[in-house]
């Protein structure tokens, strides 16, 4: 997703990821949490591998976690990113938007069947242009 601003318009965007997915399937110890989850980057442009930094701070940001101990996919809806957080304050003209599936350890898993990252303009005199999923 590439972002292309009008000038003079300050963006008021909506971010939010869902996924339908699942770890492993089992456990060790429930209560240690899950070791797999879903992140949302800002990309410099199209061709970044990593993403952005802005000085010391890593443009990354947790959605969600998948549920432990479970083998078969669920729905999960992720944090909705907006500009009362700072996620969206350092996207600029050009960067992308990306998901980054995660895991802690070797062993662990994470399936994602499908997923959605729903992209929400709360302003007029701005356009989002979605130009891949």
């Amino acid at each position: 997703m590439t972002s292309s601003r009008k000038s003079g318009s300050n963006p008021s965007l909506q971010l939010q990821l869902w996924t339908d997915s699942h770890d492993q399937g089992f456990v060790d110890d429930a209560l240690a949490g899950s070791w797999s989850w879903f992140e949302v980057c800002i990309l410099a442009d199209e061709k970044a591998t990593k993403p952005r930094k802005k000085g010391e701070r890593i443009l990354t940001w947790k959605s969600h976690s998948n549920r432990i101990d479970v083998e078969k996919k669920s729905r999960h809806f992720g944090v909705v990113f907006d500009r009362r957080g700072d996620s969206l304050d350092d996207l600029e003209p050009g960067n992308v938007i990306a998901v980054r599936i995660c895991i802690s350890f070797p062993g662990w898993s994470n399936f994602a069947a499908t997923g959605t990252l729903t992209v929400k303009v709360l302003e007029e005199g701005y356009e989002y242009l979605c130009n891949r999923l």
